[in-house]
């Protein structure tokens, strides 16, 4: 990142700690559809709204751990459903379209994981009312969630995940947490309640030590996408480049 020359290069250098092993399963097309969504909700989910890894001790119990994620159909609202659904987590409520079909797979309907249809619903109130009966509904402790990603990131997006996840701090006096990736901190009738994150892919590219663990240690787990698949490539397009003269 911020590196001189461009994407359209033949070639070019990375840090060790941003690439990783493709399988022989996934081909270049494939893996280029990877690292900068994925590595961007690994960010969020692991990073800051602090959700035990896949291999965690604590992911290997059943314990409800609520996360909604706002986006589905985008790349890294994928990326984000599948990493977390990986890691156990539940319920996974999350917000799309009747184009977000594809990601149905990974929703687990009988650890009360549900996709909702933001165009079903005429009002934001409306939709938010259906966020938190979907939590309800997938049995949620207490009927709350407390941990949000938000892929979308608009203005409007983002005040209603606030709305959707408000209420009181937990009894360490933790608030409700919303991240999101377009850099918005503070949002126009937010619910107050609610602390808005930002979440950055530049975050693995830092040259905080610990940062950098964070690229290694998932860059591993990314290469391992064709024996047991943490993460799998979406739909692209290969586009024929111009010839160089």
């Amino acid at each position: 990142m911020r590196t001189p020359n461009g994407a359209f290069a033949e070639y070019a250098t990375a840090p060790y700690y941003t690439t990783f092993h493709i399988p022989d399963s996934v081909s270049f097309e494939e893996a280029a559809t990877i690292p900068l969504a994925a590595y961007t909700s690994v960010c969020a989910l692991f990073q800051e709204l602090e959700i035990p890894e896949p291999w965690s001790p604590l992911a290997k119990t059943e314990a409800k751990r609520p996360l909604l994620i706002y986006g589905a159909s985008t790349a890294t609202g994928a990326y984000g459903i599948k990493l977390a659904a990986a890691a156990n987590v539940h319920p996974i409520i999350a917000v799309g379209s009747q184009r977000s079909a594809f990601i149905k797979p990974f929703l687990d309907e009988s650890k009360g994981n549900a996709l909702v249809d933001y165009t079903a619903y005429k009002t934001e109130d409306e939709l938010v009312k259906a966020i938190q009966e979907a939590f309800k509904k997938g049995g949620a402790p207490d009927g709350r969630c407390w941990k949000a990603f938000d892929s979308v990131s608009e203005d409007s997006t983002v005040r209603t995940v606030t709305k959707a996840i408000a209420g009181p701090p937990d009894s360490t006096g933790r608030k409700p947490k919303v991240t999101n990736i377009l850099m918005k901190t503070q949002v126009e009738g937010a619910d107050p309640s609610v602390d808005i994150a930002i979440s950055k892919v530049s975050h693995v590219h830092d040259k905080d030590e610990k940062n950098k663990l964070l690229g290694v240690v998932w860059g591993a787990a990314f290469a391992r996408v064709g024996s047991r698949p943490i993460l799998t490539s979406w739909a692209r397009m290969v586009l024929r480049g111009c010839p160089m003269v």
